[in-house]
């Protein structure tokens, strides 16, 4: 850290000088332009209008071989999530074509990647987002759509015998997954730019947001195996069970939906109400997994499974309402219970 001297020059004008080494590595010279950004704390953010480019703008994968498919993908999305403009999948040999098909799917899945240059060892990839437009509050609402949506073809699945819904409820998987990438990657760019974290918002509303995704994603995750244990029973499932499902589905449903209305209206009260009636799942929980234990062996295990995620996206509501709390108590001096 280095001290300044304020100086005054015109008789109102106040200024202080900047640190040579600093000037020099940014390459600034005279009549540049710097931004200066007030905070709540009353401190000044100084930052030049153009930063350098930093080494985190691109990843490189060097694969071989023998790395798998599956191994390339989860790289490539690590490196998304990283916040990477540019990354580059390369081999010391000619990519293979199921190197080649993963970048291709997974420039698919992955929201504003783009492939912009190929030869035959290496493939460009670079993200057309700009993060300045993008709003947390819209991913939020789209992904508890999404989920909601999966839950609601779950239930069509057990009341309709429309098992088809189950390709439906994976696709929709897939998108919650697209954005939790997206905001995952929003809030680690966030997380390393100050300027943009200062101009668009306090940095702890991004780790909030992305907390928010997290369970949404997760509680997607759930849906997805209630749908396939649901595929799973047979027809002759006691009624009484599928009608406890049913209760427990539209339950679970409500909880989520409240919880994520709580937090984008910062309501606390709503927040902590919802924590409280959450635990009246536990007695239709209950019921199910003892009366599971009236079923052949897989139909129990089917039942016991879908009970459990059901439970588990309830708990993910309830993860919600404590990230609502926490986000309005740390941005806040007082709050009235």
């Amino acid at each position: 850290m280095e001290r300044r001297r304020i100086q005054l020059t015109g008789g109102s004008s106040f200024m202080i000088t900047l640190p040579k080494k600093w000037v020099e590595a940014n390459g600034l010279k005279k009549n540049d332009e710097l931004l200066i950004l007030e905070r709540k704390d009353g401190s000044l953010l100084i930052l030049p209008e153009s930063p350098r480019r930093s080494n985190e703008d691109v990843k490189e994968i060097i694969v071989s071989e023998e790395v798998s498919p599956d191994s390339l993908f989860r790289a490539l999305v690590s490196a998304f999530i990283s916040g990477a403009k540019f990354i580059k999948v390369s081999s010391a040999k000619r990519l293979s074509p199921e190197h080649r098909n993963v970048v291709r799917l997974f420039t698919l899945k992955a929201v504003g990647q783009e492939i912009i240059e190929e030869s035959e060892n290496h493939i460009l990839t670079k993200n057309l987002l700009d993060p300045s437009e993008m709003s947390f509050e819209s991913i939020i609402k789209r992904m508890l759509i999404l989920v909601l949506g999966m839950l609601e073809d779950s239930s069509r699945i057990m009341k309709e015998g429309r098992k088809e819904l189950g390709e439906e409820i994976l696709s929709r998987d897939d998108e919650v997954d697209r954005l939790y990438w997206l905001i995952s990657r929003e809030h680690t760019i966030f997380s390393r730019d100050i300027a943009l974290s200062e101009a668009e918002g306090e940095l702890f509303s991004s780790f909030h947001f992305f907390m928010v995704a997290r369970s949404l994603e997760r509680a997607g995750d759930h849906a997805v195996r209630v749908a396939r244990n649901l595929m799973a029973l047979p027809d002759s499932i006691d009624p009484e069970n599928l009608r406890l499902i049913s209760l427990a589905i539209d339950f679970s449903k409500r909880i989520l939906e409240e919880s994520v209305r709580a937090f984008l209206s910062n309501d606390v009260g709503s927040a902590n109400e919802i924590i409280e009636r959450s635990d009246d799942l536990f007695e239709i929980y209950q019921e199910l997994q003892y009366r599971a234990l009236g079923e052949n062996p897989s139909s129990a295990i089917a039942i016991s499974s879908i009970s459990e995620s059901i439970r588990r996206i309830v708990e993910y509501g309830k993860n919600i309402c404590e990230q609502t709390i926490n986000h309005v108590l740390s941005s806040r001096d007082s709050e009235i219970f």
